[in-house]
């Protein structure tokens, strides 16, 4: 009884702890999908980066390509056109004034001194820096936003293809074809928008995926906490059962052994009469005191039953387990023969004593015997020592317990054999006489190989 709150207590604290796994799990998803989505989008993100980078790479050598064929022709226009007539020289505005694109590419010449960017449209622009690396051999140059937009472009990053028009006499002018990078980073932040929207939606619909899944996780947990509680219930209800069941056999024990034990003591009495005068027939002699003390002993058993019932333990007295198995067979040894069933006892030597009441223990493994021989041909009795138990083991070779049957064998009052044959009240009632020796009683059932029942008694 003492174990039954903190039995009661186990399927809440399991469920309570279920949900908790539940909560654990459902931020855990949480957070996976959001340093995964995260990881992902630092990947894609960097490979965008990369790809920006390269095109503002290519953008730049297309720049410096553009600018080297620009510097060709104005080379070959400066061998016909007089130098003081550049730009506005119509023969090389004619050539050159094609290759712009008004808004993201213009073309710039640099007077072979001075810091004035000079316009196919006349325009003289203050050199926001583009001498200088021209002079250093440079083929391109990245132009931030303010240097891009005092050129007349859109104020965003640009590049400057850089070159050398030669003119005649050795005079150098510098050629500089500046083409905004707009259309390549506005293609990469609207490919990073679209990344990241993709993401975001792909983490939205795994989220919702996620979360339905983990509330149909938690509805299959409550749903298995309220099967759990019902189960929890229903063996209850099946311990209180079998508890009034018990209560019942006790008391109908108790009378029983009341009613039982007038006659016992009649027997016991008559017997002693016919004793005293049974002075030369031996033989009877000996059958009459044969009676007088199995009809004292059963009194002695009957006063046992009566003290159990109102709440008394078994008595605590030495007794030997090679002399109680020895008694048990010799007491259903004439039920065994009748049968035609076989016997095999198997005793360990030197076994050490048993503390408990030695004609309870008695009953159990006469009960026992009883049960196997009707149900074989063959029974086998076995003890041992095993560590801190002795252990009584009977053995039979019948067809053994069906499962349905297996689980109710101990119930008090349930039995398949005939109502002339038994009262459901053997095993049940050795049952509870092992656990009040602090014992155990196990069944083993072995489907046409026959049943083991296990007695483990502590020392």
């Amino acid at each position: 009884m003492e174990d039954s709150p903190k039995k009661d207590h186990e399927p809440r604290e399991s469920g309570r702890a279920a949900l908790r796994k539940w909560a654990f799990r459902r931020w855990a998803v949480a957070l996976a999908v959001a340093f995964s989505l995260g990881a992902v989008a630092l990947v894609v993100l960097f490979g965008e980066g990369r790809e920006a980078s390269t095109a503002l790479e290519e953008l730049a050598q297309d720049q410096g390509a553009q600018a080297v064929s620009v510097a060709d022709l104005l080379t070959m226009e400066l061998e016909t056109s007089p130098v003081s007539a550049l730009p506005s020289d119509p023969s090389i505005r004619a050539v050159l004034t094609p290759l712009e694109h008004p808004g993201t590419l213009h073309l710039f010449l640099l007077p072979p001194r001075g810091n004035q960017l000079l316009g196919l449209d006349g325009r003289s622009i203050q050199d926001p820096g583009l001498r200088a690396p021209l002079e250093q051999g440079a083929r391109w140059v990245r132009l931030d936003r303010g240097q891009a937009g005092k050129l007349g472009l859109p104020p965003r990053m640009a590049m400057a293809g850089l070159a050398w028009a030669t003119a005649p006499g050795g005079q150098k002018w510098g050629v500089a074809t500046v083409a905004s990078a707009l259309r390549e980073r506005d293609r990469s932040y609207r490919s990073r928008v679209r990344t990241v929207a993709s993401l975001l939606v792909m983490g939205v619909i795994v989220l919702g995926f996620g979360g339905v899944a983990l509330r149909l996780q938690r509805e299959e947990l409550q749903l298995a906490r309220v099967l759990e509680l019902n189960e929890l219930q229903r063996e209850k209800e099946a311990q209180l059962n079998q508890a009034s069941r018990a209560a019942t056999m006790l008391t109908f024990a108790a009378g029983l052994a009341h009613e039982v034990s007038t006659p016992l003591g009649v027997i016991a009495g008559r017997a002693q009469q016919i004793l005293a005068r049974l002075q030369e027939d031996e033989k009877t002699r000996r059958a009459v005191l044969t009676i007088q003390e199995e009809a004292e002993g059963l009194g002695r058993m009957v006063r046992r039953f009566l003290d159990l019932a109102r709440g008394g333990s078994p008595a605590l007295e030495a007794a030997d387990p090679a002399a109680l198995a020895r008694s048990a067979a010799a007491m259903v040894e004439h039920r065994f023969q009748e049968a035609s069933v076989e016997l095999k006892l198997d005793v360990a030597p030197d076994l050490p004593m048993l503390h408990g009441d030695a004609r309870l223990l008695l009953q159990v493994l006469v009960n026992l015997l009883i049960n196997a021989c009707d149900a074989a041909q063959h029974v086998a009795l076995v003890v041992r020592h095993e560590g801190a138990l002795l252990t009584f083991r009977v053995s039979d070779n019948g067809a053994g317990i069906p499962p349905e049957v297996a689980s109710r064998v101990l119930e008090p009052f349930f039995s398949t054999k005939p109502a002339e044959r038994g009262t459901g009240l053997g095993l049940a009632i050795a049952h509870e006489i092992v656990k009040m020796h602090r014992g155990t009683l196990r069944i083993e059932s072995r489907p046409h190989q026959g049943t083991l029942v296990t007695v483990a008694l502590p020392i």
